[in-house]
């Protein structure tokens, strides 16, 4: 049989007894002193009385605190780790190790899961709450049946002495629907992993025999439950252990709602410029190294409330910005940009990259992440023409949403009205000087003059899924204009097609559509090749391969577009049967060093050697174009030849450059 008492139940009844004793104790002090007065007689049988009560009293508690087996659990806190929590599971052991036959005892061993992410992100109190609270629904679901304790941070223990499979089955049920029902409740998520072993009279057990199987057990359930909720405690990218882009704007936004009035927090989207490849064929271990790095000082940071690597060298970064002004914060990031800058140049020499910042500010709990997002990527941009590569985003600077909303209402309007020119920038061959191909752009004018620049519409169209309908209409554009060139007796040419990572969600309709133009306008499919960008490639590798081979099977040829050889694994690229690498090199002249130098010449041979085409577009000077020959690059494509040209100025520009 055990008690149970409350708090002050308990203390009342200690309390009482102590006081008790120290009368009973002062009693027969007394009764010695007047032990020969005329009045002893009387005074010793009231200070008797008074012994025998209080001798009684303190053995009564004594007894009832034996019989209280939970009683060390119930008095004192022991979700915070009491010492007497330790001292009273110490001892419930060693009686138990002492006793030869512990037949239908058992221990079952609970873990709290994902402790540590509660605690580092959403905080200490958070966490001493989910704990407490679980703590309280293991007494509910023991009752009184089990011995209950907590040892180490985030792991209890209960201890049965008459079990079995059936009442331990029907403990874990209760558990479960307390702690569903809380789930359901709650934004942050609770999750345990169980394990338990009986002693039996075919499958015997020492105490500590008991104790080690049921900790085992307990390991094997936390391992899967690990993989069960992973979408409760976020996915990992493999080569930082930060959130993934799958999962980080979940929780972004669930921090953003629960702590904002507590904290001024802000949104940090980052990445490198000019940043080191490798020279490895099948791995990218350098590039690998240094963006952990990277990593390692975000966590190491006390601003950092949780971070992601959204792809590549692309960082997102929840910030606690509190009692900041703008000035530290910009100096802040800039100082921990140098620090990492200057940690990975001492290890490697020929790196030779910056970070670029971007800062928005968080306003409203109730603001779209995905927006907040795209602010802090406009303030990066913006951050390029900083020196201390770090901007903080302001409505002064750019009044992105009005101009995003003047965007979305004036699109479609804008198709129907052929406000959209269709632009061809050349590419030149290395071998003749000769133009090869071009390639399709789209400009957005009014009244004859450009209303907006493909950098700020393509971002916005993309985000509303509008991309879609302008791809579509610089297609029709180029299938039409290659076909009226066909029925005037003029010679195809190479044409390159952007190709939104939109279209990779429902590749089904860009099949079709593609299939419509081609029988309607009759044009060679070998003369059209679909530029991919390396983004779009990066974030849905999984459609890529399946959305090429469908191309290949049509007859077009397929381009990895602005391909920055700086951070990716070019052994990658022997899994996908890309036609041709772009690769994007804006540097002037006086920053094309020796080591841009370098890894381009190896890159240019690696790409070769897997007998693909190589283009390198943003060339504007000369020396650029005598190394890029000398190495053997395919095409050239940039403002060193020629700015992008209208559409009907191609044959123009044709014989004013073969003149030249």
């Amino acid at each position: 049989m055990k008690l149970n008492f409350t708090k002050r139940q308990y203390f009342f009844l200690l309390f009482s007894s102590i006081v008790l004793l120290l009368i009973s104790l002062l009693a027969l002090f007394l009764n010695t002193i007047f032990v020969y007065s005329e009045s002893f007689e009387k005074f010793s049988d009231i200070t008797n009385l008074i012994l025998k009560v209080a001798f009684f009293l303190v053995i009564l508690q004594m007894i009832l605190t034996l019989m209280h087996g939970n009683f060390v659990a119930e008095t004192f806190d022991f979700y915070k780790g009491s010492q007497f929590v330790q001292t009273a599971l110490a001892k419930k052991l060693k009686i138990l190790s002492r006793r030869r036959n512990i037949e239908n005892t058992a221990v079952i061993i609970l873990d709290l899961n994902g402790l540590k992410f509660i605690n580092d992100f959403f905080g200490m109190e958070k966490g001493d709450e989910i704990l407490f609270t679980f703590s309280n629904f293991i007494q509910k679901a023991a009752g009184n049946a089990f011995f209950t304790a907590r040892f180490g941070s985030d792991e209890f223990i209960c201890v049965d002495e008459n079990s079995s499979k059936e009442k331990i089955q029907q403990f874990r049920n209760e558990l479960e629907r307390l702690v569903l029902s809380y789930n359901e409740k709650n934004q942050i998520k609770m999750s345990f992993s169980i394990g338990f072993e009986i002693s039996t009279a075919e499958n015997k057990f020492s105490i500590h025999e008991l104790f080690h199987a049921a900790d085992m057990d307990m390991y094997r359930n936390k391992r899967s439950a690990k993989n069960k909720d992973r979408r409760i405690f976020g996915k990992i990218d493999p080569v930082t252990n930060l959130y993934s882009n799958e999962c980080f704007a979940q929780i972004i936004e669930e921090h953003i709602s629960l702590d904002s009035k507590k904290r001024q927090l802000a949104v940090e989207f980052s990445n490198f410029s000019n940043f080191c490849f490798s020279s490895s064929l099948s791995e990218n271990p350098l590039s690998n190294e240094i963006l952990k790095s990277f990593a390692d000082l975000l966590g190491e940071s006390k601003n950092t409330v949780c971070a992601s690597r959204l792809f590549s060298d692309y960082f997102v970064v929840l910030l606690d910005v509190s009692s900041m002004t703008h000035r530290e914060i910009e100096q802040y990031i800039y100082l921990r940009n140098k620090k990492f800058k200057e940690k990975v140049a001492d290890r490697y020499s020929l790196c030779n990259f910056s970070v670029n910042s971007g800062i928005y500010i968080v306003q409203e709990p109730s603001e779209c992440v995905a927006e907040m997002v795209q602010f802090a990527n406009i303030a990066r941009n913006d951050s390029l023409k900083k020196e201390n590569g770090v901007c903080i985003y302001s409505p002064g600077f750019d009044d992105f949403s009005q101009k995003r909303q003047e965007m979305l209402s004036a699109f479609k309007s804008a198709l129907e009205k052929d406000e959209f020119a269709v632009y061809l920038q050349p590419k030149i061959s290395t071998e003749d000087d000769s133009i090869n191909g071009v390639e399709a752009l789209s400009r957005w004018t009014f009244e004859g003059a450009v209303r907006w620049t493909p950098d700020e519409y393509i971002p916005v169209l993309e985000t509303s899924g509008d991309i879609i309908l302008l791809d579509y209409y610089v297609y029709r554009k180029i299938f039409s204009w290659l076909s009226m060139r066909s029925r005037s007796g003029q010679e195809y040419i190479n044409i390159s097609l952007n190709v939104s990572p939109v279209h990779l969600n429902n590749p089904s309709l860009f099949f079709d559509y593609i299939n419509k133009l081609e029988l309607q306008y009759a044009v060679p499919t070998e003369y059209i090749t679909f530029e991919l960008s390396e983004t779009g490639y990066m974030q849905k590798k999984e459609n890529v391969a399946l959305f090429i081979k469908v191309l290949h099977e049509m007859g077009f040829k397929i381009s990895l577009d602005d391909f920055r050889y700086d951070y990716f694994s070019i052994g990658s690229l022997e899994n996908i049967p890309f036609d041709e690498i772009k690769i994007s090199h804006n540097v002037k002249d006086e920053d094309f060093s020796f080591s841009d130098r370098m890894i381009l010449k190896t890159v240019i041979g690696m790409i070769k050697e897997m007998d693909k085409v190589v283009v390198c577009e943003g060339i504007e000077n000369r020396s650029q174009i005598d190394f890029l020959k000398n190495e053997k690059c395919d095409l050239i494509q940039g403002f060193y030849y020629s700015k992008p040209i209208p559409l009907d100025s191609y044959n123009e520009f044709c014989s004013n450059f073969a003149s030249v």
